[in-house]
């Protein structure tokens, strides 16, 4: 008897002693995300100071450095956890491709000059604007991983296709309406588009959470 009980209890203590290691790391890398976010915002703020410096003079100045320090802050929190999560999936972004669609977006203009005039224009330095492509192209191929199970049936789509049956008849002769399998494919493009978008917005929310927002 008295083996059984030090067996069960050794096997307690090795169960809080996993638990505290894995909470150990989950600090020890919240740490990390904090201190790292940190450094990240005051440097996007002593940016921001150099390209915008009459923004931030006199008490007004001082209220504003703290907001935009909040608001970097909190936006380089999560998007290291955001990097996180995308690591743990096997997801990442390459400055190739960072530089394909940037590269696109510089097509668009007359010429660099005009691009960066527009980004001044904006407040936003080519810096920036880089992380800004690199982090939707990041959530663009994490949102494929974390919503590549979600399906959309075919009683959706007959539900959604009964229940807006205006929306597919001849504005000429409203009570001609088109048959599902005419229609089916862009309804269910529809449907998936949103709940995919739902899936991912819920899982966002749920690194919210976890910063603590």
């Amino acid at each position: 008897m008295k083996k059984i009980l030090l067996l069960a209890t050794v096997v307690v203590m090795i169960g809080v002693a996993i638990a505290l290691g894995a909470l150990y790391r989950q600090d020890g890398a919240r740490q990390e995300i904090e201190v790292s976010a940190r450094s990240n915002a005051e440097k996007r703020l002593a940016d921001l100071k150099k390209r915008r410096p009459g923004e931030f003079e006199g008490a007004e100045g001082e209220a504003a450095s703290e907001r935009y320090l909040a608001q970097f802050s909190r936006e380089e929190r999560f998007e290291a956890l955001l990097e996180r999560e995308a690591k743990s999936k096997g997801v990442r972004v390459t400055d190739s491709e960072v530089d394909e669609l940037l590269g696109k977006v510089k097509s668009s203009f007359t010429d660099t000059k005009q691009f960066l005039a527009s980004l001044r224009e904006r407040g936003t330095s080519l810096a920036e604007y880089r992380r800004q492509i690199e982090e939707n192209l990041l959530k663009q191929e994490l949102m494929e991983k974390v919503t590549a199970g979600v399906k959309v049936t075919a009683a959706e789509v007959r539900e959604y296709y009964d229940a807006n049956l205006a929306r597919f008849s001849d504005p000429a002769e409203p009570d001609k309406v088109a048959p599902l399998e005419q229609v089916s494919a862009v309804i269910e493009s529809e449907l998936l588009s949103e709940k995919k978008s739902e899936r991912f917005q819920q899982y966002v929310q749920g690194l919210w959470d976890e910063l603590g927002e």
